[in-house]
């Protein structure tokens, strides 16, 4: 960068100042300091938007919070723990509940959140669960990475303690149990919470994933119990649809047949069939 404050021929001849107009005073600058990038988190500023964020979008999540009595999620900050506590009712019976939670092998299919999930050790009843994901809402998301050590008590009870990953601390009790054509779930769980998360917002925004996530739990349970219930107890209409197809014919109906007219069908049964009296020719 140049600039017309001093002339290097003065410079080279110390006490005399001799003017050259022909020439423009030049001076050469140092190159300006590079400032260290513009981190959200480290800046107070973009520290304190930053978590404004994800209050907002945490708020989104809990606008419907209050209308299903069923499905309750409490989550509070107390000497650096996080702890959760979810309650909900879900219409499906305990063993299919159990199945779903358990289902540690297949957990990224139904849970956009968990990319991977796989069970490294098993003995009997006592698991080693490994998992990795990330937590995100709106632009905002969080990479994970847990290793748990499971206890199951079939079909009743899912215990779970953190034994690795990126978080260092955490227990968490899942219980089971049948209720009105249905099962109750109950979780509490507790965790190490992170240094920056605020005591306000960080809470909001976790309420929100959790809700995200055991949703996304209760949806896949209510899915599976549907397709065991049309499995075991297929509708008329589609054991019909199938009947007909396997005699290469088209499904029909009784209650919707067209009447042969002159005929007389006897109740339960068709035009044609045995119990109908059909018309009598003319003489």
């Amino acid at each position: 960068m140049r600039s017309t404050w001093h002339n290097p021929e003065i410079a080279a001849k110390p006490g005399k100042i001799r003017a050259n107009p022909t020439r423009p005073l030049t001076m050469r600058l140092s190159e300006p300091t590079p400032h260290p990038p513009f981190h959200p988190i480290a800046h107070p500023i973009g520290y304190l938007l930053f978590w404004l964020a994800l209050l907002l979008l945490g708020c989104q999540s809990l606008a419907h919070a209050a209308s299903d009595p069923n499905f309750q999620v409490k989550v509070k900050r107390h000497a650096g723990k996080v702890m959760i506590d979810v309650n909900m009712l879900i219409a499906v019976p305990p063993h299919m509940a159990f199945e779903v939670m358990t289902d540690y092998n297949h957990m990224s299919s139904f849970l956009p959140s968990v990319t991977t999930s796989k069970i490294t050790q098993k003995d009997g009843n006592r698991l080693t669960v490994e998992q990795k994901g990330r937590a995100s809402s709106g632009p905002i998301s969080f990479a994970f990475e847990t290793v748990r050590e499971i206890n199951l008590i079939v079909p009743s009870e899912i215990q779970s303690k953190i034994i690795g990953g990126s978080i260092k601390q955490g227990e968490s009790l899942t219980k089971f149990s049948a209720e009105h054509n249905g099962t109750r779930m109950v979780i509490h769980s507790e965790s190490s919470a992170p240094a920056i998360m605020p005591p306000i917002v960080g809470v909001a925004f976790v309420e929100g994933q959790t809700r995200k996530q055991y949703g996304l739990l209760r949806d896949e349970m209510l899915k599976r119990q549907r397709a065991l219930e049309h499995k075991a107890h297929p509708s008329a209409a589609a054991a019909s649809a199938h009947a007909a197809a396997q005699a290469g014919a088209a499904p029909t109906s009784s209650a919707h047949a067209p009447p042969v007219p002159g005929a007389t069908a006897t109740p339960g049964s068709t035009a044609g069939a045995p119990g109908v009296s059909s018309p009598k020719p003319k003489q």
